[in-house]
């Protein structure tokens, strides 16, 4: 009878347990498809819209405008990968297998947005860096590149210059940038600073680092992070 009962009650459990997971992944599904029919679908659109105004742009037109229309669409395209990564994990299923990161492309799409903006942006990368850091590590240094960018469109004044670096240094990997912050504009720690708690989270998950600070009307940011995440040297031990 004992026996019995305990049994009773295991089933009882592992049921629960079971319609609660079920529960979980409805929601998870409804969470899903309420992404793609919104957020992802307008971002569709903006990329259609953005790739017909510049089709249909002349050639004599200023560089300018022709420049910022793709770079709509490009960072679009970008976001939407991302947003598909996360239904899919969403859905429960395995997202794709992600393309290498390019870390020279992603320089080099943060000047063409600075660009954009009127801003001068410059970047340097050193040779090496892709092959001495681990693909976790690249996409951490991606997601903070293009949250510095963000930051740089939204402080920087217009024609002004600013730097960005990736570089390493004895098993280091040091991001850093440096930028006038516009008069007015207040200081990008204080001013929301959801986009910096989130790289700081990032950043220090990966066991890496992070200073910010202004000073006068300068803004800079360092990052530093190991070639291999502290999450994969703790995958590898288990």
């Amino acid at each position: 009878m004992y026996q019995d009962r305990n049994m009773q009650l295991v089933e009882k459990i592992v049921s629960e347990r079971e319609q609660s997971a079920e529960q979980s992944l409805k929601l998870r599904q409804n969470l899903s498809a309420q992404l793609h029919d919104t957020t992802a679908a307008s971002l569709s659109r903006i990329i259609s819209i953005a790739q017909v105004v510049e089709d249909g742009l002349d050639e004599t037109r200023q560089a300018r405008e022709i420049h910022s229309l793709k770079t709509i669409i490009d960072e679009s395209r970008f976001a939407l990968g991302e947003l598909r990564d996360t239904m899919q994990v969403l859905e429960g299923r395995h997202a794709k297998k992600r393309i290498k990161v390019d870390l020279p492309g992603t320089l080099q799409a943060c000047e063409d947005i600075a660009r954009g903006s009127g801003i001068t942006l410059r970047t340097s990368i050193s040779d090496d860096i892709s092959a001495e850091i681990s693909q976790t590590i690249a996409r951490v240094i991606e997601y903070c590149a293009r949250e510095a960018v963000t930051n740089l469109v939204k402080y920087a004044p217009a024609n002004s210059a600013a730097f960005m670096d990736l570089s390493l240094d004895d098993g280091t990997v040091s991001f850093e940038t440096a930028n006038l912050i516009a008069e007015g504009a207040g200081d990008p720690i204080n001013s929301g600073g959801m986009g910096l708690a989130i790289i700081d989270r990032r950043v220090l998950a990966h066991g890496g680092k992070l200073q910010a600070e202004s000073q006068g009307d300068m803004w800079f940011l360092r990052i530093e992070l190991p070639l291999v995440s502290k999450k994969e040297e703790d995958n590898d031990s288990k």
